[in-house]
């Protein structure tokens, strides 16, 4: 392969190992592990490893937010015992 076809192809996306996800999030490469293996996040292996593409690091992080909580009630009519 000459340098100028070396040079053409096209450039491979970049991935990140577990413990480089683990370190981001601040968590443990465990818990990145059985995450991916129990909720079944999209990744890459080669071999025994896993990597993920920032595409899918992104994805994985989005799965885990968390909606705020409503503190306001929510009613479907006139309260019980409330005589009009």
């Amino acid at each position: 392969m000459t340098r100028r076809e070396v040079d053409e192809r096209p450039a491979l996306e970049p991935d990140y190992s577990v413990p480089e996800i683990a370190d981001a999030l601040g968590m443990s490469t465990r818990w990145v592990t059985d995450t991916i293996k129990r909720d079944g996040v999209p990744h890459v292996r080669y071999g025994r490893k896993i990597r993920m593409t920032a595409e899918q690091v992104a994805e994985f992080r989005r799965s885990h937010i968390v909606a705020p909580r409503i503190t306001e009630s929510i009613t479907t009519g006139p309260a019980k015992g409330v005589r009009r």
